[in-house]
């Protein structure tokens, strides 16, 4: 029903999230904000909100996924929101408990747009990587609040999709670890990393 998008804020503006309840103009017309799940997750203790139209429409890392959307679900509603690194693992943890209970009364996808390690060679991408990825395994949230650009950029909303997967007793499953030199043939200069990761149950096939 609806797709609640995730993602860091670039602009450095006030707050510690971000959100706007305009629709957004697509191929097929307007994709829809759900306005009413948007008003209970604003209501949610703990963190600050800010109503910014612009700053969240120029920010690439929410509004890039808007045409994906329109695209393999039609019809379904958005939710995006732009977190800053200034909401505390404390309020991140309490803020992903809380939209797993808001969020039970309907069909919700979340995806969280996160970049991993920013300006390095792959070599030294790799390496941070490895510690990323045990933190993420053990959730070790105080290692993640803890971490800069050189691992990701956005530590809140890892540890909000850390968080509301313990909370619906699901399990981590990294699908994919890689970087920008590999995607693009270039193996030179600095790089961006990537993780795949889905916080899904387990599922056994007979």
């Amino acid at each position: 029903d609806t797709v609640i998008i995730i993602a860091p804020d670039h602009s450095g503006g006030t707050g510690q999230a971000i959100t706007s309840c305009l629709n957004w103009s697509v191929n097929s017309g307007d994709l829809i904000c759900d306005t009413d799940l948007l008003t209970k997750i604003k209501n949610i203790k703990g963190i600050k909100f800010v109503t910014d139209d612009n700053r969240l429409q120029n920010d690439h890392s929410a509004s890039n996924l808007i045409p994906y959307v329109e695209h393999y679900l039609p019809g379904a509603k958005v939710v995006p929101i732009l977190l800053t690194n200034r909401i505390s693992c404390e309020a991140a943890k309490q803020f992903a408990v809380e939209l797993y209970k808001i969020t039970q009364s309907k069909k919700c996808l979340i995806m969280f747009s996160i970049d991993f390690s920013h300006y390095l060679t792959p070599s030294k991408a790799a390496k941070n990587d490895s510690i990323t990825k045990a933190a993420i395994l053990n959730s070790d949230y105080t290692k993640i609040s803890l971490m800069n650009n050189n691992f990701l950029d956005c530590p809140p909303a890892l540890l909000m999709f850390l968080k509301y997967t313990e909370t619906a007793k699901g399990k981590v499953n990294i699908l994919e670890n890689t970087d920008a030199s590999k995607l693009i043939n270039n193996l030179k200069g600095a790089t961006t990393s990537y993780f795949v990761l889905r916080g899904g149950k387990q599922l056994t096939i007979n």
